[in-house]
């Protein structure tokens, strides 16, 4: 009878079951399994394959979130149930509402989880020469889309899972080379256009196309509760690396957020115990932490959404896994280590598979209280931007302990803003538009104001942007527009400890957008912003021409735009009266020639600049502006500062071109070039040289990778990129390329190698007075500062410093820091920009700033007819500082002007 009664019950569990069509493996798809020996996938295949999926299976779906910077259709797979899918509309509506948290109570909130499904977001690839990590997701959709077994039926049911391909174009070009040439790495390019490893450092500022497509999923559209990132490598001689992640956590994230780090954590590393999987290290395993804004998954904690990291160990060819001794004992971090071992690639797709159903098994058996907690943390947000809140700063706690008491957590002087309004009458629109729209991709509520109103004791024009704190993602506002300050965070010998990634960001700040902190509710006509336009600039009659300030950023899109076209631009070389108005100097002047006004009404609207016509040409002397030719320095396999670089003039009209070792050696740089812009290249002469090694790639390879490599770009100068520069084949040509009018722009550490290239009489560096008072480098317990904002003293009328504004901040990563000797006295030097001598840290970390103060940033030297412009700190960091863009946009066309 109990064997009948059980036949009974498997009969009725499989009537349940819907016939499975047949679903092709990737083994009879692509003649090998998912991590195979020696074989990658690449994006076309990963593509044909998940479109077969999608045919075969009632369990996929795909859909296209854009195009990549090379021009690829960018997909995600979309996998659950029949029945969710057919109402993947609802339940992503759902998923909106609960984030979004706003007019819903406990029961509605309660009713919405109760019916909606858990919303999961799996990606890898990113970091294409991680390439073992990108092969795991082809694994993952054709397990959900094949297996019948409870615990994938119950996934199904109960959660929408989103996988994408992070890097397509990377993910092509890895797997096409390494297919050819057998080495993971080697491209001649960045894995991803412009920025390469920098692509997972774009997510607060959305400047790649890849990040914005992403980041429309996440926060515009499905609005997951769980996002895992996958990444490689492991920490040495183990496996994976799992959260939780170590100390600091931001301190505008929610505890919630960093609790539901730890259980979705435990239920991964408990299930790679439960299956016997040893090498899973965690916590003080690697340097990760939860305290940076800008990653994928980091950048999701600012959003109340749990992110998840893995660091995994592998390689498609197989290596060797060595276990250090010091890690042969357990301990909490690290309990069951790995014994040393040849590992497969197919070991690691299996690890991950692991690591993806723990993620997934916890959603779909907590699916309720995962979306129920994203309503609890917008509520609580929306809670704290209505009324006045403290949130705990190491700078309030240093005031508390300064007081000896706690009135500072209640002192009305020191709440946190309710609002943050930028007025529509500042110089720089431009950079507001920029700073908004970032702000819009990333799901911030951004509302407008229909008419003038007031707040707190300052009136604020019609059009003036509004960023209200009551709102689910207060806690991404606050970190775009407050500094951050990062505790103090040193090792057991009292050294500061490097953080993950930068110590402050402030985007608000390094825009150089102008805002007021409104501390009571606003009382203003408001219209949500859902997409950032321009509005049109005005236009007015002029014969002679057109003046246009120099302060907004769109005026270099205007002259680059006006050049390209052949007409004549100038500067004003200082302040002028015309038409009863001073004109500051550095003001643009575009002569009127046929077609004039239509260009000048054209570009007004496209770029929002502003255009005032003058009767006659201006009587002050002029800066004639010429379409400069610029070379930008790049090195076999891309350099992350240069891709910024490029990116950068590019958004703003200029038209760079990549200028390799080959080229340089050649000498004649004046034929070719008005400007040459180096982010890295330049040969290292000090009395310790670490030049780069030379480029040890055949020709067998290179022709390998020129067949191999997608047509994204021309293969064909792929042996120009070798040619690495020396003191024997650049110094010549370079020397001769300045002293004969050119103009030479070096950034960040390219500046130290300038200085002692033309042996400029500038010291770099900190110091201190060492034995015998003999002056030594300071060390990091002495200066340091890991990735943060350091105001700026711009000098006044200079050429590099026309339209940039006075209160600037720079993003100081390792910068030198410039000191000129009594030997420069003779002019060739001159000092652009100094750091402040008070306040310099404005946000992130800072020890011994008094190191800096008064120091020189920026430097303007004269080299025979030409001019070098030396820049310490990172003007173009990450695509992000439009305040001081300026200065890198004014050398470049200042440098290579002529004085009429």
């Amino acid at each position: 009878m109990h064997l009948s009664l059980a036949l009974g019950a498997t009969a009725l569990a499989l009537s349940v079951l819907p016939a499975q069509r047949r679903i092709t493996s990737p083994k009879l798809a692509f003649g090998k399994k998912v991590g195979a020996d020696k074989f990658l996938a690449n994006y076309t295949q990963l593509t044909s394959y998940w479109k077969t999926l999608e045919a075969e299976s009632d369990r996929m779906t795909l859909e296209e979130i854009g195009k990549t910077s090379y021009g690829q259709p960018m997909l995600m797979a979309i996998v659950s149930s029949p029945a969710n899918l057919k109402k993947r509309q609802r339940y992503r509506k759902i998923a909106e509402r609960l984030c979004h948290a706003r007019g819903i109570d406990r029961l509605m909130a309660d009713q919405l989880a109760d019916e909606g499904r858990a919303v999961i977001w799996i990606d890898a690839g990113m970091h294409a020469t991680e390439s073992v990590a990108a092969q795991n997701i082809i694994e993952l959709t054709y397990r959900m889309c094949s297996r019948n077994d409870a615990e994938t039926r119950r996934i199904l049911d109960n959660v929408i899972l989103l996988v994408c391909p992070a890097n397509p174009d990377g993910m092509e070009m890895v797997a096409n080379a390494y297919m050819a040439t057998g080495r993971v790495g080697g491209l001649p390019v960045l894995y991803q256009r412009y920025v390469g490893h920098d692509n997972n450092r774009d997510f607060y500022a959305s400047n790649q196309k890849e990040t914005r497509a992403i980041n429309r999923m996440l926060y515009r559209r499905w609005f997951p509760q769980i996002i895992y990132n996958h990444h490689q490598s492991a920490p040495r001689g183990t496996v994976i690396f799992t959260p939780p992640f170590r100390d600091p956590f931001n301190y505008n994230v929610d505890p919630r957020v960093v609790r539901g780090i730890e259980i979705v954590s435990a239920h991964m590393t408990h299930r790679f115990a439960r299956e016997n999987k040893p090498g899973v290290i965690s916590r003080t395993g690697a340097p990760y932490s939860t305290w940076w804004n800008g990653g994928l998954r980091t950048t999701t904690y600012f959003h109340n959404m749990i992110g998840i990291l893995t660091e995994s160990f592998g390689h498609p060819t197989p290596r060797k896994l060595t276990q250090a001794l010091n890690r042969r004992l357990p301990y909490g971090d690290y309990p069951m280590p790995v014994a040393t071992q040849t590992w497969h690639a197919r070991q690691t797709i299996e690890y991950l598979q692991t690591a993806n159903l723990a993620i997934l098994d916890y959603a779909s058996r907590y699916r309720k209280e995962l979306l129920f907690d994203i309503w609890q943390m917008g509520k609580a947000a929306i809670a704290k931007g209505r009324k006045d809140h403290w949130t705990v700063t190491p700078r309030l706690v240093a005031e508390a302990k300064k007081r000896k008491d706690n009135t500072a957590f209640t002192d009305p002087e020191l709440r946190d803003a309710r609002a943050y309004v930028l007025p529509a009458d500042q110089l720089d629109l431009t950079a507001v538009r920029r700073f908004i729209d970032r702000l819009v991709a990333c799901g911030v509520e951004v509302h407008r104001a229909s008419a003038d109103f007031g707040a707190g004791f300052a009136r604020f024009p019609k059009g003036s942007w509004v960023v209200l704190c009551d709102q689910a993602f207060r806690a991404h506002v606050r970190d775009m527009f407050e500094p951050q300050w990062h505790p103090d965070d040193l090792g057991n010998g009292g050294e500061p400890v490097r953080p993950y990634d930068s110590a402050g960001w402030t985007l608000a700040m390094q825009m150089g957008v102008q805002f007021d902190r409104v501390y009571d509710r606003i009382q203003a006509k408001l219209e949500r912003v859902e997409d950032v336009g321009v509005d049109a600039g005005s236009v007015t009659d002029g014969s002679a021409g057109w003046l246009f300030t120099h302060y907004d950023g769109g005026s270099y899109r205007a002259m680059n735009h006006l050049l390209s076209l052949g007409d004549r631009v100038h500067w004003l070389r200082s302040r002028t009266r015309i038409g009863g108005r001073a004109w500051p100097a550095g003001t643009c002047f575009v002569e009127n020639r046929a077609g004039g006004a239509r260009r000048v009404r054209d570009l007004a609207k496209r770029f929002g600049v502003s255009f005032t016509g003058i009767l006659k040409r201006p009587p002050s002397k002029l800066l004639e502006i010429r379409r400069p030719r610029i070379g930008l320095f790049d090195v076999f396999g891309g350099n992350m500062p240069t891709g910024w670089t490029q990116f950068v003039l590019q958004e703003f009209g200029f038209t760079p071109k990549l200028v390799f070792g080959k080229r340089v050696a050649e000498g004649d740089l004046r034929k070719d070039f008005d400007v040459l812009l180096f982010c890295t290249g330049l040969p290292n002469l000090s009395q310790r040289p670490r030049s780069r090694r030379p480029v040890r790639i055949s020709d067998a390879t290179i022709e390998k990778l020129q067949k191999a490599l997608p047509a994204f770009e021309d293969w064909s100068n792929i042996s120009d990129r070798r040619v690495v520069l020396t003191k024997s084949n650049a110094l010549a040509p370079l020397e001769k390329f300045v002293s004969g009018g050119g103009t030479l722009i070096a950034i960040g550490g390219q500046a130290s190698a300038a200085i002692r290239m033309f042996d400029f009489p500038v010291r770099t560096g900190t110091f201190v007075d060492g034995d015998g008072g003999k002056p030594r480098a300071t060390n990091r317990s002495e200066f340091f500062i890991p990735g943060s904002l350091v105001r700026l003293a711009p000098a006044k009328g200079l050429m590099l410093t026309w339209g940039v504004q006075r209160n600037l901040v720079g993003m100081f990563r390792r910068s030198p820091v410039f000191e000129a000797t009594e030997d420069s006295s003779q002019g060739s030097a001159q000092v652009a920009v100094r750091y402040t001598k008070k306040d310099t840290l404005a946000s992130g970390w800072a020890i011994g700033t008094n190191h800096l103060h008064g120091k020189a940033a920026v430097l303007s030297m004269s080299f025979g007819a030409g001019n070098v412009f030396l820049f310490g700190p990172d003007m173009l960091y990450r695509g992000q500082p439009d305040a001081t863009f300026k200065l890198v946009f004014n050398a470049i066309l200042g440098g290579p002007a002529r004085a009429e």
